[in-house]
C-alpha cells in the first residue's frame, strides 16, 4: 500500500499523517528498512509497523517525532563531513603493524604503549581486519577475571566450557594449541593481574603470541621483574618506544587522507598546530571545520580553522604561525 492509499485511524491527526508519508518516503528512498528505523529509535518492529501504515489505535505522536528525529539527524551527518578519517599508515600504525607482525611470527610477547588519542585502537582493529588469524580484544575499566576469560574464548572460537576456571584455561589453551593465532589486547593497562597470568601461560603452553597495548600506565606494570607483571617482562621480545604524540608528517597524511587530496601547506600546520598531537582531536577538528565550511559555502583556511578551533574546540593548542 503506497503513502498515498493508507487509510489512517481516527488517532491520526492531520500532522500525524503528513509525518507518516515523509518517514515512509525516506525509508524507500535512503534504502532502509523499517527493521533499520525500528533499531535506530528503539521502538519495537510490531509497533513501528502498525504506525506507519496507518492502524495504530492510540495517538501515534510522539513515535512519529522520535522517528523524524533520527531521520533528520542521519540527513544531517550525511549531508555533512565525513565522520571520520579513512585509515592512514601513520608512524604509530606502522609501528604497531610492526609489533604484531614480529609477535606474530615469534610467539611470544609485544608491547606497544602510546598516550590516549594517537590512533592505538584503530591501528589495532584494521591488523584484525587485515589478519584473519588475530583476535582483538578490548579491556575497560572494571574488567574481572571472569569477563576476560568468557571474552576470549568466544573471541577465538574456543569451545565454552562449563566447570572451574582452571578447566576453562585447559580447554581454551587445548583449543589455541597448534593455531597460528595472535592475541591483541588493546587497553591492556585495566586488565587484572590474574588476567595477565593467564595470557602468559596460554603464551608458554600453547605457543601464541600476544601483544599488550595500553597507555603508559601499562610501562611499570611490565617494566618492573618485581613488580605487577614481572613474568611477562622477559618475555617481551619487541617493544617500541613510548608514542607521545603523532608527528606533524602523520597530520599532513591524515588531513590528505581525510580530503582525498594534498592541502596547502599553511592549512596542514594550522591542523597541526590545533590537534595538540591527537589524531582523535584532529578528526573532531576536521569534522567541525568541513561542516561550517560546506554550511557557508566557504574555502577552509588557516583563520577558519583557527575560528572553529575556538568556537567548538575551546582553542586548544592553536598557535597561530607555529609548527
Amino acid at each position: 500500500m503506497s503513502a498515498a492509499e493508507t487509510v489512517f485511524q481516527e488517532t491520526y491527526t492531520q500532522e500525524d499523517q503528513q509525518l507518516v508519508q515523509r518517514i515512509n518516503a525516506w525509508l524507500e528512498e535512503s534504502g532502509k528498512s523499517g527493521a533499520d528505523l525500528s533499531r535506530l529509535t528503539s521502538i519495537k518492529d510490531g509497533t513501528r509497523s502498525s504506525i506507519l501504515t496507518g492502524r495504530y489505535i492510540s495517538s501515534p505522536t510522539a513515535f512519529l517525532q522520535r522517528m523524524i528525529d533520527a531521520i533528520e539527524r542521519i540527513d544531517e551527518r550525511n549531508q555533512a563531513a565525513k565522520a571520520d578519517i579513512p585509515y592512514t599508515l601513520t608512524s604509530v600504525a606502522l609501528s604497531i603493524n610492526s609489533a604484531c607482525k614480529r609477535t606474530h611470527a615469534d610467539r611470544d610477547f609485544g608491547i606497544f604503549v602510546g598516550k590516549v588519542g594517537v590512533g592505538k585502537t584503530t591501528a589495532l582493529r584494521e591488523y584484525t581486519r587485515q589478519t584473519p588469524s588475530a583476535v582483538l580484544l578490548e579491556a575497560f575499566e572494571g574488567i574481572d577475571h571472569s569477563t576476560f576469560m568468557q571474552e576470549l574464548m568466544t573471541a577465538t572460537g574456543a569451545v565454552q566450557i562449563k566447570g572451574t576456571m582452571a578447566m576453562q584455561m585447559a580447554g581454551l589453551i587445548r583449543s589455541l594449541k597448534g593455531t597460528d593465532r595472535v592475541i591483541l589486547v588493546d587497553e591492556a593497562n585495566w586488565l587484572p593481574k590474574r588476567s595477565f597470568g593467564a595470557l602468559r601461560r596460554i603464551s608458554d603452553v600453547a605457543g601464541i603470541g600476544v601483544v599488550l597495548v595500553g597507555t603508559a600506565e601499562l610501562l611499570p606494570m611490565v617494566q618492573d621483574p618485581e613488580g605487577r607483571f614481572g613474568q611477562i617482562s622477559s618475555r617481551i621480545g619487541f617493544w617500541p618506544a613510548l608514542a607521545r604524540q603523532i608527528s606533524e608528517k602523520d597530520c599532513a597524511l591524515l588531513v590528505t587522507s581525510y580530503f582525498d587530496q594534498a592541502q596547502p601547506e599553511p592549512v596542514l600546520k594550522a591542523f597541526y598546530s590545533a590537534c595538540e598531537g591527537s589524531a582523535r582531536t584532529l578528526k573532531n577538528l576536521l569534522k567541525n571545520t568541513c561542516r561550517y565550511a560546506n554550511k557557508n559555502a566557504v574555502e577552509i583556511t588557516p583563520e577558519l580553522i583557527k575560528a572553529t578551533n575556538q568556537k567548538t574546540m575551546a582553542g586548544r593548542g592553536f598557535v597561530m604561525g607555529g609548527g
